[in-house]
């Protein structure tokens, strides 16, 4: 469930653990994932606080509306999370492929938020890598990372998954913390310090994002991934973790 984002009665068995392995190390980028970015978008011109409206293609060229303005080009990638692509805030004109259509509307996002606190000082073993508690159900159960070995912090990132973490999307910070906050005592004590700063993460309620990435739930199946990369009338080719059947829900599959 943690892996997928979503809560097992979601999930197809038949299209479970469908995707490739992915060789070499498992690493943390201490700097953060910008890193990545800022190394790809060097050199390009970028058009910052653009919301894209509507992308409308013909035969020769494609028109991007965004911010009422029009921006013409030969060819356009769209790189829209899958979310996004199934809420329809950003029209194609014509409309895209009844094929490609239906296999966004097969395939569903997850939800996995996180919650990040730093702390005085460690109160846990500063060498384990994951924690949490277990309890009375599975729907409540958060897993805790151990961040103070890869950045030389006493931080903690809580992780939420699934209907959970919508439900938890929907109270305060402050009532989010308190929530972890509760595990993190019964397990090491009330002498745990509240956070001195704290990072959390919506990506259900994010309207650029509306979920963290794909799964495939019953009725869809591996080949909707394959479906969505399709080029249309060679002019729209779309990228992503949602058009890459063998590393979906990757940074290394939308790369």
């Amino acid at each position: 469930e943690l892996e997928q984002a979503e809560n097992m009665e979601a999930l197809s068995l038949s299209g479970y653990d469908e995707d490739d392995a992915f060789h070499g190390d498992d690493v943390l980028f201490p700097g953060g994932y910008g890193q990545l970015i800022d190394g790809l978008a060097k050199s390009l011109d970028i058009h910052f606080e653009q919301i894209v409206e509507k992308i409308s293609y013909g035969t020769d060229r494609v028109t991007v509306t965004s911010n009422g303005t029009n921006h013409t080009a030969h060819r356009v990638v769209v790189t829209l999370p899958l979310g996004v692509l199934k809420g329809g805030a950003v029209g194609f004109f014509p409309e895209l492929p009844d094929a490609k259509l239906q296999a966004i509307k097969r395939l569903e996002m997850g939800i996995l938020n996180k919650i990040a606190m730093r702390f005085p000082d460690c109160f846990w073993p500063e060498s384990t890598h994951f924690f949490g508690m277990l309890g009375d159900s599975h729907r409540d159960v958060m897993n805790i990372v151990n961040m103070t070995p890869h950045v030389e912090q006493p931080i903690l990132v809580a992780l939420t998954y699934g209907e959970y973490a919508r439900t938890l999307e929907m109270v305060t910070d402050f009532e989010m913390v308190s929530t972890v906050l509760k595990d993190l005592r019964t397990i090491f004590g009330s002498g745990v310090p509240d956070p001195t700063a704290v990072a959390i993460t919506r990506w259900n309620s994010d309207p650029f994002a509306l979920g963290s990435y794909s799964h495939i739930p019953p009725g869809a199946s591996p080949e909707d991934y394959d479906i969505i990369e399709e080029p249309v009338a060679q002019r729209l080719f779309f990228a992503g973790e949602a058009s890459c059947r063998r590393y979906p829900g990757t940074v290394h599959g939308a790369y």
